[in-house]
């Protein structure tokens, strides 16, 4: 808030959440985000074997990072901190989606000791790691010199943020630091 004088990205979303048609597109971005992972990958491969190698390793390295950071501050996005702002959303799969990472966490905060987490069930969101690999993606991308994909990646990037605002799986400053964590990795690998 104090980054926008004030002014709330996250509670902006929230009018907007009954417009059916702009549910299902950012629900679609947020999701898309698994099918850009491999599309950027093979490009950049096309490309090049060594840039493939690189992008690989900083996306591995930026993960590791990620989830040292989730450890350290621990977070939660606004959809689970107010989760009734959020069940207006429409779009299905990511419905589906809060439900069912609210639920894990639930179940882990009745009985941890009990409860056998797999890697993507936890809820984290400093720093988004979906925007520090989304980051990558267009960075990797613009070094293989491709225009086209330049473009489309870098378009995006800036989806990629509106997206995770609006569906409330982060802040705005869960998605700076995403981006300036692949920054640092992408300049150092």
């Amino acid at each position: 808030k104090a980054l926008f004088l004030g002014f709330d990205p996250v509670r902006f979303f929230y009018r907007f959440h009954e417009i059916l048609i702009l549910d299902h597109y950012m629900g679609r971005v947020y999701i898309f985000f698994f099918g850009a992972f491999f599309l950027a990958l093979l490009l950049v491969y096309l490309r090049s074997s060594r840039l493939f190698n690189r992008a690989i390793t900083a996306m591995i390295v930026c993960y590791i990072l990620g989830l040292i950071g989730y450890f350290a501050i621990p977070a939660l996005g606004p959809a689970f901190i107010e989760p009734d702002q959020y069940a207006k959303i429409t779009y299905e799969p990511i419905r589906f989606l809060l439900k069912y990472l609210t639920a894990t966490r639930n179940e882990f905060l009745l009985n941890p000791l009990k409860f056998h987490p797999m890697i993507f069930e936890g809820i984290a969101a400093f720093p988004s790691l979906h925007i520090a690999h989304t980051t990558l993606f267009f960075l990797f991308i613009r070094k293989s010199g491709y225009r086209f994909w330049n473009w489309f990646f870098g378009i995006f990037y800036i989806l990629n943020v509106i997206s995770t605002l609006y569906c409330g799986f982060h802040y705005f400053i869960d998605d700076i630091a995403g981006t300036a964590l692949a920054i640092i990795v992408y300049a150092i690998i």
